[in-house]
């Protein structure tokens, strides 16, 4: 898929007694300006000579009669500099163009600035990485915010422009599908068709009888494809897919899943394949390693073996950094010689590159501009992963990252408030001991901690349904175990009295939604920020927050996962060009996709467990485009419940909330 198109026709030759010019050579028509490079061997055509040439800007034949000659005459380049010798820039381009065309390299862009994007270098990075790796595998791990869908574009045109693209998907969570059909026809003019369920199983259906005359390019969320139908009919079908890209990859990072299996098979019918995630990806972790043994499970298929091949790299990235620090040759040569204490001691000291580097490292004491670079790209190469996996840092590039200004507000329950709590904390975490607490039984104690009038309409849902099930506002895949209970009548019961007690001895607004509308007041009165986005987990605080908002008067907008895409975009366009005050309420599903970096002011109403969607919480702000210096961000915690000991799991062991963003998504994992 991967190979390039040239100039030379793979037919017969002819062999031509004494040609008067031969490849390569420039000539011109006889009788006129007109010069061009003969790009092919010369022809035999009834018993006559001709040549191909590149010629302002196409190829042309030509008899070898009509065409005479160039004589370039070798001048000093001192003084055509002098005597402004400049070739035209049409004629410069029309020679890149030939020198392209005739050498087909991995490092030639085909397609470069063929796209209505803002050109910045580090885009590049992971198409020439692709083009330079063996395996057509990339897993792009950008962090939030830099431009994987942009880079996505230009690998697609990349390898459009070197072969026939004929059946291509785009994989992605529901909610992102419209975004990705108007940034690749936007940026990319490129037109790729949403498919749904239906539309999938008409063309299995054609692919079935006219495996030749059909093609594909689309668009498809990831629970469309993980269907147990589709994915039956893909896998009995073996459709060879041409080029695969999947965003929100880590979603496939869970062994034994619907999505990690469809994973593979994907990757086992596809001959190019692009995973995107911005979550932080630790090297040994195994989340990474079954994301690498979706792309390459021959190459990845043992994860023990898999963390002696990667332990080198804690070394060379460290290495790596002191570079970037200028620290002296002798101490990156000290940390560089460590990965000779680890199994793969062999493979470095067979290695040219690193030999390079240990040389030089050992006979020098200032290292000059170009042994910086020379010795960044030798020591990124000695990577085990190099060619399959590239991230970019916003301190990397010409991005000057926000300062990230957190501010805690911790509340305490009432007395009352506090009771309702333990109660419904006793009942659930001790109703079904079989069940993983994380996943299941937790989320009735978030919900409370979250926001308790909600929490009540959440118990009367579950009282009036007899079960308790995941919930429906965080995709948790698919599970191991059986994802709902059904509950007795004792359990019923005791449903029952906490809701009466809740009803009877609870007030509202509660006090965390009295702490809360305190602060937005106060944020506002300040006078220096006029738009605030609100996050939560749960779909009904949401619905309380925007009924308690309006009270005192506030404007207030709000989506979530049931708003359709291009509804949020059309409320996410009316919080961007209000004049005055404005709050913005958003679950993590609803943020999805939409890009926030016009406003610098966030609230977590409450916390998700998983770090990654904190991340993106804040990645929604900042990222690309953001023109404030700070971004604030205000988190709430009620203290001694479940809510307070995720805030402490996020600060103390991953340090989201940073102040000079020392968040960055590489500290996201323990």
């Amino acid at each position: 898929m991967s190979g390039s198109k040239n100039c030379n026709y793979k037919k017969q030759k002819v062999f031509i007694m004494n040609p008067k010019f031969e490849k390569g050579q420039l000539v011109k028509l006889v009788n006129t300006t007109k010069m061009g490079v003969i790009c092919e061997d010369p022809k035999n055509i009834s018993g006559d000579v001709y040549y191909v040439l590149f010629i302002e800007n196409t190829q042309k034949t030509y008899s070898e009669e009509s065409l005479e000659l160039v004589v370039v005459k070798n001048k000093d380049t001192i003084s055509m500099f002098q005597n402004d010798a400049f070739a035209s820039l049409k004629d410069f381009y029309s020679y890149l163009t030939f020198i392209k065309v005739e050498r087909p390299l991995s490092n030639n862009l085909y397609s470069f600035l063929s796209s209505r994007t803002e050109f910045q270098v580090y885009q590049f990075k992971p198409v020439l990485k692709y083009l330079s790796s063996p395996y057509q595998r990339l897993l792009i791990a950008d962090e939030v915010g830099v431009g994987k869908t942009i880079e996505s574009g230009i690998i697609f045109t990349e390898l459009l422009s070197r072969s026939e693209l004929r059946n291509v998907l785009i994989v992605c969570p529901s909610a992102l599908r419209y975004k990705w059909q108007a940034e690749m026809k936007r940026r990319f003019n490129e037109d790729f068709t949403l498919i749904d369920s239906d539309s999938l199983k008409v063309f299995l259906k054609k692919y079935e009888r006219y495996p030749n005359g059909v093609g594909i390019k689309g668009i498809v969320s990831l629970q469309t494809l993980r269907n147990e139908e589709i994915m039956d009919e893909m896998e009995r079908l073996q459709i060879p897919w041409d080029l695969i890209f999947v965003d929100e990859a880590h979603h496939m990072r869970n062994e034994n899943t619907r999505s990690s299996k469809l994973g593979k098979l994907l990757s086992s019918t596809s001959d190019g394949m692009i995973l995107l995630s911005a979550t932080p990806l630790q090297l040994g972790n195994k989340d990474l390693f079954n994301l690498f043994n979706i792309m390459l499970p021959e190459m990845f298929d043992n994860f023990n073996a898999f963390e002696e091949q990667v332990k080198p790299n804690e070394y060379l990235n460290l290495a790596l950094r002191k570079i970037s620090q200028k620290e002296s040759p002798a101490s990156i040569l000290k940390t560089l010689r460590r990965v000779e204490e680890t199994s793969q001691r062999e493979r470095f000291l067979a290695n040219p590159n690193y030999n390079y580097c240990t040389e030089l490292l050992s006979r020098i004491k200032i290292l000059s501009s170009n042994d910086i670079v020379n010795l960044q790209r030798k020591i990124d190469e000695l990577n085990v992963l190099s060619q399959i996996y590239t991230r970019t840092k916003k301190k990397e590039i010409s991005i000057e990252s926000p300062i990230r200004e957190p501010v805690t507000i911790k509340v305490n329950f009432n007395d009352n408030e506090r009771y309702y709590y333990q109660n419904v904390e006793n009942l659930f975490l001790t109703l079904y001991p079989n069940c993983p607490p994380g996943f299941l039984l937790q989320m009735p104690c978030r919900q409370v901690a979250s926001c308790i009038p909600a929490s009540i309409e959440y118990l009367k849902e579950i009282y009036k349904s007899g079960k308790l099930q995941l919930s429906e506002e965080e995709d948790y895949d698919e599970l191991n175990y059986n994802n709902k209970i059904i509950l007795t009548k004792g359990d019923l019961l005791q449903i029952e009295s906490l809701i009466d007690f809740a009803e009877n001895n609870i007030s509202i607004p509660d006090s965390k939604t009295i702490a809360f509308i305190k602060t937005i007041q106060e944020v506002f009165s300040k006078g220096t920020i006029k738009k605030i986005i609100i996050f939560s987990f749960f779909k009904r605080t949401l619905t309380y927050l925007e009924k308690q908002l309006k009270i005192p008067g506030l404007s207030v907008l709000r989506i979530d996962g049931d708003v359709p895409f291009i509804e949020r975009e059309r409320i996410l366009s009316d919080f961007a060009n209000s004049c005055g005050e404005q709050i913005l309420l958003s679950s993590d599903v609803g943020g999805e996709g939409l890009d926030m970096q016009f406003c610098n002011c966030m609230f977590n109403y409450d916390l998700p467990w998983n770090p990654m969607k904190i991340e993106q919480r804040i990645g929604r702000l900042d990222r690309y485009g953001q023109k404030s210096s700070k971004i604030h961000i205000y988190n709430f915690s009620i203290e001694n419940t479940i809510e307070s000991d995720i805030f402490l799991r996020l600060c103390n062991r991953i340090g989201v909330f940073g102040l000079c963003r020392k968040a960055t998504l590489a500290f996201i994992l323990t």
